[in-house]
């Protein structure tokens, strides 16, 4: 008799469909996600960070000090800016502003007071009312004469009276032996690395109080500390994260435990922080590496790779007969470690090594091809975050690149909205300090900076030539007065030298007869 064999039958379910759907990968949700992530919102979300470099002032400052490169990104835009320094425009007096009619807080909305006229005009006052208008418009028509008849002859009443080359000078050598313009760039190299800074103005009296501006004077004894943000909030810098600053407080800053009023500090502020994380930078604006730190990974990485592979460049290797039985013993090992040794010292500067016959040498080198590259990537990345040229931050151009005209002009205008212009404030702030401290008077400053493209000699005085001739135009068909050609003479150095002012201006005769109209055209 046989036996029967009893078999179960198994379903298969191997379709493509499932094996498909296991191997879809999963999202840091849980769910599974598209591979396809291109257009997804999420692969932007897992590349953003939670955290602000600008909060970790330990960070910041190792990172200042140590790396030579992050130095150039912070002071190479503000030693740019005041290249060639500043040029300094004093005056006296502003343009007086017409007169306006102060009109009460309440009056623009308060029902009585509109009450109250209508009733002045029901009670036959709106004639009288219309006679005073037009006696003040008449008037004022007659003091608009007066100021148009004084602006054309150049009435220094009127005008603004710029103050004297020899005041300007006098300004001028106290910024350079106060160093104020070095002080003034610290600031900056601060403000750009931290976020803010400031500079506390000290005239000897208690820092709690404001500062009078009318009361410095010659005698007094003025100081500027520069400061950055920590130091103004008098935070424990070995935390990460600053104590809040009071903005709206008359003593908002602390320096070294001290309150200081905020008309003595003058402080500057950085890009500042998104909408939505403006509370995270208490007031002040955040540091220029923050937008950085993925390519400063990069870089620094990329560094590290090459720097371990120098390491293994060229490695050693040594084949000794029956060397894993010589490990089990240690006189074996110690004898192996000497032989060793000695073949690497002899190797060193004898150029041969000599070895047993049943033994083994042979070298193993590392090939760096394509590490240049990444380095040149590298690099690129970190000048394009920064705004800043590779010649600018490295000394080198890409290969290539052309780093032209085009450049230049991106990285002038980097300069010229990120540092001149929202310096210019705080530097004529510090000009009316020292003009009461150096000259005794309360004055109006302007400031005019140089040009951020280097021109060459020859087009320098190819310009100067241009603008002399222009003046010279002028002068002699009377557009421009004989004190009005000096001044621009001296005040761009046209000649090389002061012209003194001369009433009247001896010319060539035939100067009038080569710009006389029709001349030639017989």
């Amino acid at each position: 008799m046989t036996e029967k064999k009893i078999t179960k039958k198994i379903p298969l379910e191997n379709n493509l469909n499932q094996l498909a759907a296991g191997i879809v990968p999963y999202s840091t949700t849980g769910n599974k996600t598209p591979r396809n992530q291109i257009n997804a919102t999420q692969s932007l979300a897992q590349q953003v960070r939670s955290d602000f470099i600008t909060l970790n002032y330990v960070l910041l400052s190792y990172l200042y000090q140590q790396f030579g490169w992050i130095q150039s990104i912070i002071e190479i835009p503000v030693l740019d800016a005041f290249r060639g320094g500043i040029v300094i425009h004093g005056y006296e007096k502003k343009v007086v502003e017409p007169e306006r009619k102060k009109r009460g807080f309440w009056s623009f909305w308060n029902a009585n007071d509109d009450d109250k006229k209508q009733e002045q005009n029901k009670t036959g006052q709106n004639e009288r009312f219309l006679e005073k208008q037009q006696e003040k418009r008449e008037q004022w028509e007659k003091d608009q004469l007066a100021k148009d008849k004084a602006l054309k002859e150049g009435d220094d009443e009127y005008l603004r009276k710029e103050i004297t080359k020899e005041e300007t000078r006098l300004i001028e050598i106290y910024l350079r032996r106060n160093e104020i313009i070095g002080k003034i760039k610290q600031a900056l190299f601060w403000c750009r690395l931290y976020g803010g800074s400031g500079i506390v103005i000290l005239d000897g009296h208690n820092p709690r109080f404001p500062l009078t501006l009318e009361k410095i004077d010659k005698d007094t004894d003025l100081e500027f500390l520069v400061c950055d943000n920590w130091m103004l909030s008098g935070s424990n810098i070995n935390t990460i994260g600053s104590a809040p600053v009071d903005w709206l407080s008359t003593t908002p800053f602390v320096v070294n435990g001290h309150p200081v009023h905020k008309s003595r500090v003058i402080t500057f502020k950085n890009k500042d922080f998104p909408p939505l994380y403006r509370a995270v930078g208490r007031g002040w604006g955040m540091s220029s590496l923050e937008p950085l730190v993925r390519t400063l990974n990069k870089s620094i990485k990329n560094e590290n790779v090459i720097f371990e592979l120098l390491d293994e460049a060229k490695m050693d290797v040594f084949k000794f007969f029956g060397f894993n039985d010589a490990m089990q013993d240690s006189d074996a090992t110690a004898a192996i470690t000497r032989r060793v040794a000695f073949a690497e010292s002899t190797k060193n500067y004898m150029g041969g090594i000599l070895l047993d016959a049943e033994d083994g040498y042979e070298q193993k080198q590392i090939h760096f091809n394509g590490l240049a590259d990444l380095k040149q990537d590298a690099r690129v990345d970190v000048a394009a975050d920064a705004h800043i040229t590779m010649n600018k931050l490295y000394g080198t151009s890409p290969a290539g690149f052309n780093s032209g005209d085009a450049d230049r002009e991106t990285y002038a205008d980097m300069v010229e909205s990120e540092v001149r212009i929202p310096s210019e404030a705080n530097i004529i702030r510090l000009l009316e300090i020292i003009g009461r401290k150096v000259l005794g008077k309360t004055l109006d400053f302007d400031i005019e900076w140089n040009s951020l493209i280097r021109v060459s000699q020859y087009e320098e005085e190819k310009r100067k030539t241009l603008m002399l001739a222009n003046l010279n135009e002028a002068n002699i068909w009377g557009r421009i007065t004989n004190k009005e050609w000096q001044d621009a003479v001296n005040k761009y150095n046209l000649l090389g030298i002061d012209v003194s002012y001369k009433d009247k201006f001896v010319a060539d005769p035939m100067a009038k007869q080569v710009f006389k109209p029709g001349f030639g055209n017989n």
